[in-house]
């Protein structure tokens, strides 16, 4: 196993340290909130993606991974190609973002090497093994669950940093990707600084109306003061 402690980095290149410092801070479920009045309907992915282990937080810009069926054998020495090459270009920040995939995906190795190289995570829409080692790692993995059956047999990777659709949400190369225990949401990469500076703001009106609600308001009282419950 790793003798090193996984960290978030911060994706310099793709987010100013400003916004960054308050990115870290997000809960998924405001920034969602959020998407929603803005009439962005579709950002939150299914709720079979979950992560690993409750404790895992995931907060990065996507770099996707896109897929087709495995038909006949791939060619020999390239049977995981792509997948390699995305893995070993990963760039500190990155969250690694694929399409459906009904196989087995990712194991602790690739999480090795993914949290060596900077990466945040990543969302898999599918399945992972080698899990008590990855919880070990502490490299957060979101999927839709176990299964030990590789992907060798099933899929081939053919495409990386194009569009792909993921737990039902389109994600393009740069977009925000933030979960929690309460699953995965992705901010279109055109409107990250907007939406979470709004989402900052809803977290502290949030902590105002947690004091109140603390001190006996009602809840019917509390919306009607400050709009957010």
């Amino acid at each position: 196993m790793s003798s090193f402690e996984f960290s978030i980095s911060n994706p310099q290149q793709a987010i100013n340290p400003a916004a960054w410092a308050k990115i870290v801070q997000a809960k998924p479920a405001p920034v969602s909130d959020i998407l929603h009045a803005r009439g962005l309907h579709g950002q939150v992915m299914k709720h079979d993606i979950q992560p690993l282990e409750g404790t895992m937080r995931l907060a990065g810009v996507a770099r996707t991974m896109l897929s087709r069926p495995l038909v006949g054998k791939p060619a020999a020495g390239q049977e995981y190609e792509l997948l390699f090459s995305a893995i070993d270009t990963l760039r500190p920040g990155e969250v690694l973002v694929t399409d459906e995939m009904n196989c087995c995906v990712w194991g602790e190795l690739c999480s090795e090497v993914a949290a060596k190289r900077g990466s945040n995570g990543i969302v898999v829409d599918g399945f992972s093994r080698d899990v008590e080692d990855i919880k070990k790692l502490g490299f957060p993995v979101y999927c839709r669950g176990r299964h030990m059956s590789d992907m060798l047999y099933h899929r081939i990777i053919t495409g990386v940093n194009e569009p792909v659709i993921c737990g039902g949400v389109a994600v393009w190369p740069g977009d925000l990707v933030l979960g929690s225990e309460d699953g995965v949401v992705v901010v279109p990469r055109d409107l990250i600084d907007e939406v979470i500076e709004e989402a900052y703001v809803k977290a502290r009106t949030e902590s105002i109306v947690r004091r109140a609600l603390r001190e006996g308001m009602s809840v019917s009282d509390a919306y009607e003061k400050y709009g957010a419950i």
